[in-house]
């Protein structure tokens, strides 16, 4: 068999290991071209060139070719794939250690879905021939469809050493080292796989959000603006878009993006839950608490909506529910803060008793040098509103400070104590933490007392 008609099939065999489907089988109309002159491996050749596989196989099977391998490849190609395993098995008999072979029986392995087989060949290959090109990088494949992350590196760079790293392979190359968090050498491989497939939409939303990782938006904004270009229709290129809109302050556009694909599919939460944060950036916040409980209304177990929810619920004047979602919160992250929210909800709603017994219930759980510990006092005994506003006041770290200051107000706030809630409440927005829970919910107090 010449190695010109194996390198065709070598090109086929790539394309089907990559995609584990078979290759559509083309047939001409008519009878073919046959002339007595040809040898029979070079009409062969010419009609696997044309992509008619099934007439290959028919003139191979009626002239009686005696390439037992290039007819297991033959009918690998027509979807007979235990002929062609039942064929390369007995051929292997005879030549145990033609590599051809043994390589081809690892891709019907593959097609089957054996891949204790088919990493058995693969390893016999390279036993054999530590450099096979195919073998590494079909080995690299294997391990990644595994997870088994650290050995499909290994393959892919020796793939990549060799240069015959293809482009699909070297796609599959750089998820993998995105997946091991190795970002600037992803980013290196993905420049390498749009230069040479410049239509590859998954590769610019790859990179993109690897841009967006080193808040290069801009440049991430970009790579998506292409994904979106070559294929409007993919929901997921309007949500990457939008979120690293998000993230780089264009929240109206990102909202645009998130209508858009709420407008394909009105049912993946995440859009509602991202849209609310562009509406909290813009002070539309009846609008984001909306988003987010239509989010949660999706998908309950999305814990990182609890908090924001929370607070846009006590923004709203909605205390019962979010002192549970402040609970729902403190589940999530144990963080005793959410404990003196949700008491402090409790106590808005008119349940005092019960905001009581919840601090009662979690304060033996904080240090009691904590200056958390004396402002969850305060919510158990009130006469102790001195020692904890004295611990305040003398507190050196200013968010620690700050929190001081915010939960003391909030427990002012609840008892209708209007004068000291103000004060204590400017205080927090002087800290000028504005990306805090606590900073925000000072403002909504102030402007709400403003009014």
């Amino acid at each position: 068999m010449t190695r010109r008609l194996y390198f065709l099939f070598a090109a086929l065999m790539l394309c089907l290991i990559v995609s584990c489907t078979s290759v559509t089988n083309v047939t001409t109309a008519g009878k073919h071209p046959l002339t007595e002159e040809k040898p029979l491996m070079e009409r062969v050749e010419e009609l696997v060139s044309k992509g008619d596989l099934k007439g290959a196989l028919e003139l191979y099977e009626a002239e009686n070719g005696d390439d037992k391998l290039l007819y297991a490849i033959l009918l690998f190609n027509n979807s007979r794939i235990d002929d062609a395993e039942s064929v390369l098995s007995g051929f292997l008999v005879s030549e145990p250690e033609n590599l051809d072979a043994l390589y081809y029986l690892s891709l019907i392995y593959n097609m089957k879905g054996e891949s204790d087989n088919e990493e058995k060949i693969l390893k016999q290959i390279l036993a054999a021939d530590p450099d096979n090109e195919e073998a590494n990088l079909a080995l690299g494949k294997l391990y990644y469809s595994k997870k088994n992350f650290k050995q499909a590196e290994t393959a892919f760079k020796r793939g990549l050493e060799s240069g015959s790293l293809d482009n699909e392979a070297r796609f599959g190359y750089a998820v993998l080292l995105m997946k091991q968090e190795k970002n600037d050498e992803a980013l290196k491989q993905y420049d390498t796989v749009i230069k040479n497939d410049p239509e590859n939409m998954f590769a610019y939303i790859d990179r993109g959000y690897l841009k967006s990782l080193k808040e290069d938006y801009e440049g991430a904004e970009k790579d998506l603006d292409v994904a979106v270009k070559l294929n409007p229709d993919y929901i997921w290129n309007y949500v990457d878009r939008g979120r690293t809109r998000l993230y780089s302050g264009k929240y109206e556009e990102a909202v645009k993006d998130f209508d858009r694909a709420i407008e394909m599919d009105p049912d993946i939460f995440i859009c509602y839950a991202h849209r609310a944060k562009a509406f909290e950036a813009l002070g539309e916040n009846d609008r984001a608490l909306a988003d987010y409980k239509k989010a949660l209304s999706e998908n309950s177990d999305y814990y990182y909506g609890y908090l924001p929810t929370a607070m846009q619920l006590y923004r709203a004047g909605e205390y019962k529910a979010a002192s549970e979602y402040f609970l729902k919160a403190y589940d999530a992250e144990q963080s005793q803060t959410f404990i003196l929210l949700a008491a402090a909800s409790m106590m808005k709603d008119g349940d005092k008793f019960n905001a009581k017994q919840l601090v009662k219930k979690h304060i033996s759980e904080i240090p009691r040098d904590d200056l958390m510990y004396h402002i969850s006092r305060v919510y158990i005994d009130p006469p102790y509103e001195g020692i904890a506003v004295r611990k305040v006041d003398e507190e050196k770290i200013p968010l620690t400070k700050l929190q001081g200051y915010f939960y003391l107000a909030i427990y002012y706030d609840t008892f209708g104590k209007s004068v000291l809630s103000e004060d204590f409440f400017s205080k927090v927005v002087e800290f000028d933490f504005p990306e805090t829970l606590e900073h925000r919910i000072a403002e909504w107090k102030l402007n709400e007392i403003g009014e």
